[in-house]
């Protein structure tokens, strides 16, 4: 990516048409640098989704099929932050290592970040009552509230100079300062994935439902209505979803970095415009 092109001022539309163009263009380069990570991640989700579905069926926490889904969700971690660090290299040029050691902290924080907010969302639905309004609007305004922290991972991962805890302060003001900017470009970005992730999630969704009422009849003392087959039906149908629907999220890194290109140049300008402003003065 070139950084004349990166470095512009746009609006939220032309940050997404601009990510949309550019992912275009380079879907070989982004296919060749990402499917073998990309295909480990579905594997290890088709993984856990299998042994979610087997210990749901044995009734017990402390058994191999924790300790697998565990490790399931390391190596989940690992091929995500890999999928992402390759995915930067082709947009900044960085090194696998640079890029992977800056992703995998900004992941980090970022699973944090979304445990917070669940444990915040579980409290206030005991405060408030199990309603799905108030589930969906504490969500809303949570995720809404954290935006200017994933602004500052994109920053971190694009610029190799800075240093993650000292430069957030910096991120942060500047996002907020632009939050108009990145609530209108996450709002639409968000909307049109999330309607392409419930076009490709239907079959996960009706394998799920599946899942839930023979998990249901068996803990009722009833036996188990699905066939020998359906743990390979579970597991291929989740692999081939998580695949697809993981290249479609990808999209929302490439405009995360057109944003972060259109405020880095709105602040440069701005603070052209006060140096000026002070000469004159």
């Amino acid at each position: 990516m070139e950084k004349e092109e990166l470095y512009k001022i746009r609006s939220a539309s032309g940050c997404i048409s601009a990510a949309w163009n550019w992912s275009c263009a380079q879907l070989g380069l982004i296919f060749r640098r990402t499917w073998l990570p990309v295909t480990l991640f579905a594997l290890f989700a088709a993984i856990g989704r299998v042994l979610c579905y087997e210990q749901s069926q044995t009734y017990s926490c402390l058994t191999l099929l924790s300790v697998g889904m565990i490790l399931c969700a390391l190596a989940l971690f690992v091929s995500c932050a890999w999928a992402l660090s390759r995915l930067f290299q082709a947009m900044n040029g960085h090194s696998l290592k640079t890029n992977f050691k800056r992703c995998a902290l900004a992941l980090l924080f970022t699973c944090l970040l979304f445990a917070l907010i669940a444990f915040a969302v579980y409290g206030i639905t005991l405060l408030a009552g199990c309603q799905w309004w108030v589930i969906l609007l504490s969500v809303f305004i949570l995720v809404v509230l954290t935006l200017p922290v994933h602004y500052h991972h994109i920053r971190y991962v694009e610029d190799v100079s800075l240093d993650y805890f000292s430069s957030a302060a910096t991120s942060i003001k500047r996002a907020f300062q632009n939050y108009g900017r990145i609530i209108s470009t996450a709002l639409l970005s968000v909307f049109i994935l999330l309607l392409i992730t419930i076009l490709l999630a239907t079959p996960q969704i009706l394998t799920g439902l599946a899942s839930a009422a023979s998990s249901t009849g068996t803990t009722a003392g009833d036996p188990s209505g699905m066939p020998d087959t359906f743990i390979w039906l579970l597991g291929a149908v989740t692999f081939l979803s998580v695949w697809v629907i993981f290249y479609a999220w990808q999209y929302l890194s490439v405009v995360n970095m057109y944003l972060y290109g259109s405020i880095e140049e709105l602040h440069q300008e701005r603070l052209s415009t006060l140096g000026n402003q002070e000469q004159n003065g």
